[in-house]
């Protein structure tokens, strides 16, 4: 009795090596072999123990087995250890091994589908740009009187302000005539220099926008009094520059007026390009003047140029310290207005 059960044992043992929970017997290599399974044997994969894991069908846990010197591990259990598919194709006796799905490679598909995504996103943006740009292709205007109803259309009214806007000259040559409604008086005295500024700026991009390299200058006339308020002009640069701008007060209002009051008097002066920035406060007025080096070198009026500045500015600010710099050049001004260049 005991040796058929020791014979049936090791029968089960066989079975149990070739796929882990699957039986195979093939019809000529049936034999009875020794051998024991090992719970002290451990399997190691790059460093690190692994467990064999647990056998679905007995749900006993995946031991090594060694006979004759050999130690054997069930395919599945070795081939969840190295992270590879095991399937077992019964009616034609055959393991199946392959590789599981690369992770990486799953990793770079989401990342290119969402660039996809991002890439529609800009295709869509791209196209709502392409319509918005047919539309302002449509709304070009090719004269000057489609020109002067678009800004009168635009801007007839400003902070309670109401405009009139006059345009005269050629395409290459613009005039801008711009009328304070004469009952609005109040409203024109109440805007800051910078709203000033803001509304004429506007108005000259849109007429540069469909007059490329155009000359645009003007006026903006009080109808109230019958007065210039201010003048303005595209300067050799491209930039806005607003002069004579006084306000209700018969004055300068502040440094930025003061600024544009020089860039138009001396922005060109005896054949020189020179540009002006202040900083500072009314008491104590910083200039600082940019001027090509050479042009400066061999200028030969250079404190009367620096003290036509002092004067123009010590007109509306009288109490103020006025000192600055000049292509790198320190000069200030004793009381009576002579300049200190150094």
């Amino acid at each position: 009795m005991k040796g058929k059960m020791k014979r049936k044992l090791m029968l089960l043992i066989v079975a149990i090596l070739v796929v882990g929970s699957s039986t195979v017997f093939a019809a000529d290599s049936v034999q009875n072999i020794k051998g024991f399974f090992s719970s002290t044997i451990k399997i190691f994969r790059n460093g690190q123990e692994v467990d064999l894991g647990i056998d679905e069908v007995t749900k006993q846990p995946y031991k090594p087995f060694v006979t004759n010197g050999r130690t054997y591990i069930p395919v599945r259990a070795i081939a969840d250890v190295l992270g590879k598919d095991v399937n077992w194709d019964g009616p034609n006796s055959t393991v199946y091994i392959s590789d599981k799905p690369d992770e990486n490679y799953n990793y770079v598909l989401v990342q290119l589908l969402q660039e996809q995504e991002k890439n529609s996103k800009l295709e869509a943006k791209v196209k709502e740009l392409e319509a918005e740009l047919a539309k302002v292709k449509e709304d070009k205007v090719s004269s000057l009187t489609d020109m002067e109803n678009y800004l009168n259309k635009q801007y007839d009214k400003y902070k309670d302000v109401r405009f009139e806007i006059k345009l005269s000259g050629d395409s290459k040559d613009i005039k801008v005539k711009i009328y304070v409604n004469r009952n609005d008086n109040s409203y024109w005295n109440s805007l800051t220099t910078s709203q000033i500024e803001k509304f004429v700026d506007d108005i000259v991009y849109d007429i540069d926008r469909d007059f490329k390299n155009a000359n645009i200058s003007g006026y903006i006339e009080n109808n109230y009094t019958g007065k210039e308020e201010l003048s303005f002009k595209i300067n050799s640069k491209g930039k806005l520059e607003i002069s004579n701008y006084k306000g209700s007060n018969g004055r300068v209002y502040d440094l930025d007026d003061m600024e544009r009051e020089l860039d138009y008097s001396y922005g060109r002066y005896d054949s020189i390009d020179f540009d002006f920035s202040l900083s500072g406060s009314e008491s104590s007025i910083r200039v600082n003047v940019k001027v090509n080096s050479n042009d400066w070198y061999r200028y030969s009026y250079k404190e009367e140029f620096l003290e036509k500045v002092y004067d123009e500015i010590n007109y509306y600010f009288p109490s103020a310290e006025i000192y600055g710099y000049i292509d790198d050049y320190y000069f200030d001004f004793d009381s009576r207005g002579y300049v200190n260049l150094r």
